[in-house]
């Protein structure tokens, strides 16, 4: 869904009816059709650990446990054997970070820190390894809450348990679909990326055939995360042909056959309305592979098909190429640490009741990269839909629910959140806001706790503020260096594809490693640009020029991607070489040196050797890229 702009909050404020019937509509949106299994699963999940709660005689401990239920948030794209290994790393983590907020919570200052460090490393971890939402926030939010907890006489050891037992239910419900269906994540993640593909053979307008280029793009590799980096290891050694699991061997040969759509759509040759007619048979093709993969591919016998064209990423290698200087995951981090800090050290000295909440929502707002946009839109959300929710707890709580009753409102409220996060963030706060004030009540009375009520709006004002100057002042100064940065990590990836293409290597496993690396660093690049480019909108010349540069960049790792398909398509039909291999070779030598002198240019290296020669292949591409790093700025 595309939210409103930030200067569209007002007009729906002003027309409050016609805003409740939009957002109404939305629940009858594919969105939320897609969406429901999993609001129902997580619904379940948080309630199931109240009422065993209730029915123990330990109200407190199941509301307890809902924490650990928040592990049913997470992994619900991966294949099952991986989810397994995921989810239980997380119940443990939720169920750890809990515990050590309960035993820093009585030194403040100590507390603080601790939470800062638990949110900035939760932070990079989780865009390290592309963790998706509610990504870090659960467990800053884990750990904020254990250091709140400790003035009621908490145990860290039984608190921790508890937390445990909640993740263990929604383990349990998570890998609950494997009964029914064991490759259904990687029958769902072709079916996306079919539907993106061809979303994209159907684009015209030039501007729209970007966006949609990079959400093909990413929907591929995406796909193929799924179908490769995240199976065991037996199933990734299954590359050459040799005999594996028929359906998983079926859906990679899928996926390999969209990424020749998608590698034949990036070529644009011939007549207009010849290629049209092509784009749309491509489209059409596409749809049909996603269609079979959403029933039961036939499996096709083994053949020299079935391997796959990227090769695995481990997690120790995405956290590895992630520390580097400016890199996304560690600017990320970098923010939500400092931001969080300071929000703690004002609860602090303002002695707020509840100041790990606007710690929490310094995570919500700036954990991901929305850029300024979208950090200012969803820093407002927040405290609107905050305020709302005050609302919505107050006649949750006025009706003094207790035993099961309170059971069904903690399900019920996490059911709407799951639902609406993904329609409209701005009401699906309501509904957070609204179930963390009906846990941090704990079936007392309502008057215990109408004092949580101002202490909610203003923690999480302050943290939403904290974040917004934390975000305005860092961005404005690592945008343009974050932004040559990953151009420049771009061409570092497309230099080592360049080589393994000049010997005529494309499908050695340090070949499909390159060009697994190029694919990944090229998203990222497009992402980088998307949430920075606003922030250098206040230096027009640097603004287009860099633009420009990122357009350049892409072009050419398209461009050396489809190369790599052409030259593995060629050699599949034994087809005899066009060119020279040693002319090839001096060429690809030529277009590496081009692309070192180039990427020294984006490190800073004022006055770079070039080359007295031009290189023939990716010589529109380069030519480009280097007209437009030498412009004047």
């Amino acid at each position: 869904m595309q939210t409103p702009s930030p200067s569209g909050i007002a007009a729906l404020l002003r027309q409050p009816f016609v805003a409740l019937r939009a957002l109404l509509s939305l629940l009858a949106s594919p969105a939320a059709k897609r969406r429901f299994p999993f609001a129902v699963r997580a619904g379940l999940c948080c309630g199931i650990p109240v009422m065993a709660g209730w029915f123990a005689g330990d109200i407190h401990a199941g509301l307890l446990a809902t924490i650990g239920s928040f592990t049913a948030l997470y992994g619900s794209d991966r294949p099952y054997r991986n989810r397994a290994v995921h989810l239980a790393a997380i119940a443990f983590a939720l169920a750890a970070v809990v515990s050590l907020g309960i035993c820093v919570a009585p030194h403040a200052v100590l507390a603080v820190v601790v939470v800062a460090l638990i949110a900035a490393l939760a932070t990079f971890v989780c865009n390290s390894l592309h963790i998706g939402p509610p990504g870090a926030y659960m467990f800053a939010l884990a750990c904020a809450s254990g250091t709140g907890m400790a003035a009621g006489g908490a145990d860290p050891i039984h608190s921790g348990l508890y937390v445990l037992c909640g993740g263990i239910v929604s383990w349990l419900a998570h890998m609950a679909g494997a009964l029914l269906d064991r490759r259904g994540p990687e029958r769902a993640a072709i079916a996306s990326a079919a539907e993106a593909v061809a979303a994209f053979a159907e684009s015209q307008d030039a501007a729209k055939r970007v966006v949609a280029r990079h959400r093909a793009a990413r929907a591929l590799d995406d796909a193929w995360t799924t179908l490769v980096t995240w199976q065991s290891s037996s199933s990734s050694q299954r590359s050459s042909g040799t005999p594996g699991d028929p359906v998983l061997d079926a859906l990679r040969r899928q996926g390999r056959r969209l990424h020749r759509i998608f590698s034949e759509l990036l070529t644009e040759t011939g007549a207009q309305d010849a290629r049209r007619a092509e784009c749309l048979q491509l489209a059409r093709e596409a749809r049909h592979l996603g269609d079979e993969a959403s029933h039961a591919p036939l499996p096709d016998a083994p053949s020299a098909a079935a391997r796959f064209p990227l090769s695995r990423r481990t997690a120790f290698a995405s956290l590895r190429e992630s520390v580097v200087p400016w890199s996304n995951p560690l600017l990320l981090a970098a923010r939500v640490g400092v931001a969080t800090l300071i929000a703690g050290g004002i609860g602090v000295a303002l002695g707020l009741d509840r100041a790990y909440w606007g710690m929490a929502a310094v995570v919500v707002v700036l954990n991901q990269a929305y850029g300024w946009p979208g950090t200012f839109r969803r820093a407002c959300y927040r405290v609107l839909g905050t305020l709302a929710g005050l609302i919505l707890a107050w006649a949750v709580l006025a009706a003094h629910p207790q035993g099961l009753w309170i059971a069904a409102a903690v399900g019920l409220l996490q059911f709407a959140i799951e639902i609406w996060v993904v329609l409209q963030y701005a009401v699906a706060a309501i509904f957070i806001t609204a179930n963390a004030l009906t846990i941090a009540a704990g079936g007392q009375g309502f008057p215990a706790i109408t004092h949580l009520f101002s202490a909610r709006a203003l923690d999480t004002a302050i943290g939403c503020a904290v974040a917004l100057a934390v975000f305005h002042f860092t961005v404005r100064r690592s945008a343009h260096r974050q932004l040559r940065s990953e151009m420049a990590r771009t061409l570092a990836a497309a230099q080592r594809v360049l080589r393994c293409l000049s010997h005529g290597a494309v499908t050695a496993p340090e070949a499909l490693e390159a060009r697994r690396d190029l694919q990944h660093q090229t998203i990222t690049l497009q992402q980088v640009f998307e949430a920075d480019a606003p922030a250098l909108k206040r230096n027009a010349p640097l603004s287009r020029t860099l633009g420009s540069a990122a357009a350049a960049t892409q072009r050419l790792a398209y461009r050396l991607l489809n190369a790599c398909w052409e030259q593995e398509a060629a050699g599949e039909r034994d087809a005899p070489p066009v060119v020279d291999a040693a002319t090839l070779f001096e060429d690809y030598v030529l277009a590496q040196e081009w692309l070192e002198v180039l990427r020294l240019h984006l490190d800073g290296d004022a006055s770079p050797r070039w080359p007295q020669r031009h290189a023939v292949f990716l010589h529109d591409e380069i030519d480009a890229l280097t007209r437009t790093l030498r412009e004047p700025q």
